[in-house]
């Protein structure tokens, strides 16, 4: 189970396992698609263990900017992953987000039939993940694992 109220936008996003997701009581379902005809949402670490990986992180945006219709940031991993679900994105990824930032809006998307992948290190709280349609989600994580920014894995 999962879920995540934005209530300016008064929608509340939600998933009860084998049911399904939801928003606001629509039924949500991903559509397969490619990188290039993607808008993708990014969600950038909240910190730099140095300039090297800071630099990577940055030119892994320009890539995928270049590579899709665009690449956004809203602000919240929440966000970008649970418009993802609703078809709003067809992507986003996030490098060392904390885990209780995204983990609900994770759960809506694996109930709407997102590709899902992740990188979670031991004996810590925070979480690299792609989230996208199939097609596009695949063509994303080999973007993210060419810039040695996390070795993520299927969920």
């Amino acid at each position: 189970a999962g879920a995540l109220a934005m209530p300016v936008q008064k929608e509340v996003f939600f998933t009860m396992g084998e049911e399904g997701s939801f928003v606001n009581g629509t039924r949500l379902n991903v559509t397969p698609t490619s990188i290039k005809d993607s808008l993708i949402a990014c969600g950038f670490s909240e910190g730099y263990a140095d300039k090297d990986s800071r630099r990577r992180e940055y030119e892994n945006f320009g890539r995928v900017n270049d590579m899709s219709r665009g690449c956004m940031r809203t602000g919240s991993a929440a966000t970008n992953i649970s418009y993802v679900a609703a078809g709003r994105f067809q992507a986003a990824y996030g490098i060392d987000n904390k885990m209780w930032d995204v983990a609900g809006a994770i759960a809506v998307a694996l109930g709407a039939g997102c590709s899902v992948y992740t990188d979670r290190k031991e004996r810590s709280f925070n979480v690299s993940y792609v989230v996208g349609a199939p097609g596009v989600s695949e063509e994303l994580v080999k973007i993210v694992h060419s810039g040695k920014l996390a070795e993520l894995q299927p969920l």
